[in-house]
């Protein structure tokens, strides 16, 4: 079952300017966190992707499924079905997006760089989706979310949290998902 914040905490880290770090919970209809270092944001210019920095203040104004995975083998495909499911229901790209967030704060450069292509090549597929590449771990970090394995959280046009589930998504949490993705976009 997914767990709305409501029911339960997600810790956050937040570094401060001080280098002083706080954990605080975060609670359903909080702001998602934005990152203290950058991830650089995929776009396509005349068919060359563009990076650009990215810090998270920019989640507002769609809904969004973020995907977060890590830069692992099979990784990505552990919550196909549940995107594949949210991608067949052929929403309003006006009113909604899905942002995938690929870690490669971890891995070797020859991994890094094989990801990158994997992320610049799915950002020319699905060009109305949201693609970053985050080299430091940002937004694990600022998220505090696993170090393996991937997470998917739901954000409403405020950019505020609905609700998360680290892991793979059952049956049952993809029903749900999919069931708050529609009532969000029916306010």
């Amino acid at each position: 079952m997914i767990k709305t914040l409501r029911k339960i905490g997600l810790s956050a880290v937040l570094v401060l300017p001080s280098a002083a770090v706080i954990a605080v919970e975060l609670t359903a209809g909080q702001v998602a966190p934005a990152l203290q270092e950058p991830a650089q944001s995929l776009t396509i210019k005349a068919d060359d992707i563009q990076y650009q920095d990215w810090l998270g203040a920019s989640l507002t104004g769609k809904v969004r499924v973020v995907h977060h995975l890590n830069a692992a083998l099979g990784v990505d495909e552990i919550n196909k079905p549940f995107l594949d499911r949210v991608n067949d229901l052929n929403l309003d790209a006006s009113a909604f997006t899905t942002l995938t967030v690929l870690n490669v704060g971890d891995v070797s450069y020859f991994l890094q760089q094989m990801a990158k292509l994997k992320i610049e090549d799915l950002r020319r597929t699905y060009a109305d989706q949201e693609f970053i590449l985050d080299k430091n771990s940002s937004v694990r970090g600022a998220w505090d979310l696993p170090k393996s394995g991937p997470s998917i959280t739901l954000l409403d046009t405020s950019g505020r949290i609905i609700a998360h589930k680290d892991g793979k998504l059952e049956a049952s949490d993809e029903k749900e998902f999919v069931a708050l993705i529609q009532q969000h976009l029916n306010k």
